[in-house]
């Protein structure tokens, strides 16, 4: 009795282990010669706390579709957008594995988010943003795919108030001006630089 309740002990374990080892929801790791059947992995070297290398600074795509103005508040002077926002750019670490079925006939695959947190992103910083509010029902409301180009395109859902500096001595014939910038925080050009 004793010896079947440690194999069952020690199957549950195994079991445990193995279930830990899937559900990390780190990116898939590889080398060019040991790609297994993952679409893409990166490599073990892979440090997501650098930027992607590139010849030149690297070019950061981002474009934003405004679907709602929720709120104008005329006393804050701030302004108020639902809005999916997209940054496209080129991870050149990527691995692919030009032969591997999962690709889609656009050569393209919907990667986990869970990647996100394993993978480089640039640090994006919003003029005069006062609050950036990413949408959550179970998970984020968001999406990332890869290229097999090596592009990334990562979507996300978001609630964005911005300070706008209001003026309305033309009132009720007022116009304002709310200016949506983005940049990065820490990079200057010359490392990344925004398009779109």
């Amino acid at each position: 009795m004793i010896p079947m309740a440690s194999k069952f002990v020690g199957m549950l374990g195994l079991g445990l282990i193995l279930l830990v080892g899937l559900s990390t929801g780190d990116i898939p790791v590889c080398t060019p010669d040991a790609m297994g059947e993952n679409p893409f992995c990166f490599p073990p070297d892979y440090n997501k706390d650098l930027i992607p290398p590139t010849d030149t600074s690297l070019q950061v795509h981002v474009e934003t579709y405004i679907f709602e103005v929720s709120k104008i508040d005329d006393i804050s002077l701030t302004i108020t957008f639902e809005l999916y926002m997209d940054l496209m750019w080129e991870e050149s670490r990527i691995i692919i594995n030009d032969t591997s079925p999962d690709w889609g006939p656009a050569g393209t695959f919907m990667g986990s988010t869970n990647f996100v947190s394993s993978m480089w992103l640039p640090d994006i910083q919003i003029y005069m943003c006062k609050q950036f509010k990413k949408r959550q029902i179970v998970t984020d409301v968001a999406g990332l795919i890869i290229f097999k180009n090596r592009k990334v395109l990562y979507t996300v859902s978001t609630e964005v108030i911005l300070a706008c500096p209001m003026k309305f001595s033309a009132y009720p014939l007022d116009h304002q001006t709310c200016k949506f910038l983005v940049g990065s925080y820490i990079h200057d050009d010359t490392q990344i630089y925004f398009t779109g």
